[in-house]
């Protein structure tokens, strides 16, 4: 009984670190470049869900990106998208709404194991990241072709994860 508490107890403080953000400004030791990314998990600790938003600037180019990894057995659970038709949509609080047409040479869709791996990298301007730092989403889509594809419900994209959101675009644009 002691040791399955001891048990519960770990899972729980590592599923509260789990699902945080990260922000990361630091030197490459390798180009001497400035490398600046900021990464939020999706999903609670009660509904995890192998998804991810970051933005991220390299030698002065900023990127959104979208990971989701999905349980897909043989076949793949994105074998029949196109990297091509694939966008991140974001409606926000203020009804607008916002995409990210993937970028066919970045972007990637393929199968490891039993999982699928769909990314989606997008260059975004400086004023969508304001926009970002600004406003909540209130529903991100996954659009895989003509902007219809899978909305993520609120226990996917929680209230905290919006936060987060706010805070890891504003990351991005400070000097």
């Amino acid at each position: 009984m002691m040791k399955n508490l001891l048990t519960l107890s770990l899972l729980i403080l590592l599923g509260f670190k789990s699902y945080s953000q990260t922000l990361v400004n630091k030197k490459d030791p390798f180009t001497g470049q400035v490398v600046k990314s900021s990464i939020v998990l999706l999903g609670s600790m009660l509904a995890p869900t192998g998804m991810f938003l970051s933005f991220a600037e390299d030698k002065g180019n900023r990127y959104i990106t979208f990971v989701w990894s999905a349980p897909s057995g043989q076949n793949g659970a994105f074998n029949n998208s196109n990297v091509k038709d694939l966008s991140l949509l974001m409606k926000m609080d203020t009804d607008t709404i916002l995409k990210f047409k993937a970028d066919t040479i970045t972007s990637k869709i393929g199968n490891v194991s039993n999982s699928s791996i769909m990314t989606i990298i997008s260059p975004i301007s400086d004023n969508e990241l304001s926009y970002l730092s600004q406003h909540e989403i209130s529903l991100l889509r996954i659009g895989i072709k003509d902007d219809v594809g899978v909305d993520l419900e609120s226990t996917l994209f929680t209230k905290k994860n919006r936060k987060q959101v706010l805070k890891a675009a504003s990351f991005i644009l400070t000097k």
